[in-house]
């Protein structure tokens, strides 16, 4: 416990050279303290993400749900916290919600933000055991899957 630092708000935090990191008490997942390098990249593709008007792609594709955005907006600052998971692809569908993809090693995740707030998602790790869990509120399983991958 010597590499550890008690603190009041967050659980433990990990004395490294960065002093970068924090353990959350309540997961047992590595928090950051600051922002990863690709989150700046990925706010700006929501931004643009929220130009597209209806018929984007030629086929009729609605435009950026703005509550879909809004929520895609709040899952990436929960996600860009927890330290491993990687920058996702970031892409709109057919009926204008956000959706996030990360494929690594194998394993991949496709995630649907609906303008519920809640998320949709397909998960497959690397020994092709798949997950598929529709109008998720739980963004703690989602970030437990893609600290997996």
């Amino acid at each position: 416990m010597s590499d550890r630092i008690r603190t009041p708000s967050t659980g433990y935090a990990i004395a490294t050279a960065d002093r970068s990191l924090t353990e959350s008490r309540s997961s047992g997942l590595l928090r950051r303290r600051e922002q990863p390098s690709w989150l700046r990249l990925a706010t700006e593709k929501l931004k643009s993400a929220a130009t597209l008007q209806d018929n984007w792609d030629s086929y009729g594709g609605l435009r950026t749900n703005s509550l879909s955005l809004h929520h895609a907006n709040l899952f990436l600052d929960c996600i860009c916290k927890t330290v491993g998971i990687t920058e996702p692809l970031i892409a709109v569908n057919a009926h204008g919600n956000v959706c996030f993809e990360w494929d690594l090693d194998g394993s991949s995740m496709e995630l649907e933000v609906l303008p519920s707030g809640k998320v949709s998602y397909y998960f497959v790790d690397a020994e092709g055991d798949e997950v598929e869990a529709e109008d998720q509120s739980d963004f703690m399983d989602v970030r437990d899957r893609l600290t997996r991958l």
